[in-house]
């Protein structure tokens, strides 16, 4: 499996969760780029790993000062100054194939579950991460309530689930 596996599942553990609160595109989107913007802090926070470097590190990095601005790092209207230049974040290079693994899906703008959907322990795994998201600023020790979802961190279930639909056993 690539490092980059925990992007996929971040995304379905997100379509699963606006499914369930039948998000809007817009409460998608800010997800997508809130959630991403706390993965990359993970990283960034624990030290940099060579090993597993985040997607956007080097752009997180003023916004990891005293506390994680997570809604100035994620900020939509000025995106140049965000940790992505892209409306939709990573999901736009991610998107296409996790649409094509059926891990995730999208009616009508917004993101629904694919039809592969996201176990229950996947979902857990990213719980406190999408709790996170729903806040503006935050410490690093709250920030660490997430540290199960870093990337290299291992979850059995994940490593289970992407295998099968990557190899078409599921």
């Amino acid at each position: 499996m690539t490092r980059y596996i925990r992007y996929h599942s971040m995304y379905a553990a997100i379509t699963a969760h606006a499914g369930q609160h039948a998000w809007d595109i817009a409460a998608c989107r800010q997800s997508v780029r809130r959630s991403e913007v706390l993965l990359t802090a993970l990283q960034h926070h624990a030290g940099p790993d060579p090993a597993w470097p985040a997607h956007g590190v080097d752009r997180m990095r003023r916004f990891c000062v005293a506390e994680l601005e997570l809604a100035r790092a994620a900020d939509e209207e000025h995106l140049s100054e965000s940790y992505s230049p892209c409306r939709w974040g990573f999901w736009d290079q991610h998107g296409g194939p996790a649409m094509i693994l059926g891990t995730v899906d999208v009616r009508d703008g917004a993101l629904r579950p694919g039809r592969h959907v996201c176990p229950p322990a996947v979902e857990d795994l990213f719980a406190p991460l999408l709790s996170l998201a729903a806040r503006d600023i935050m410490s690093f020790t709250d920030l660490e309530t997430a540290a199960q979802a870093a990337l290299g961190v291992p979850c059995p279930a994940e490593r289970e689930w992407l295998a099968d639909v990557m190899t078409a056993t599921r």
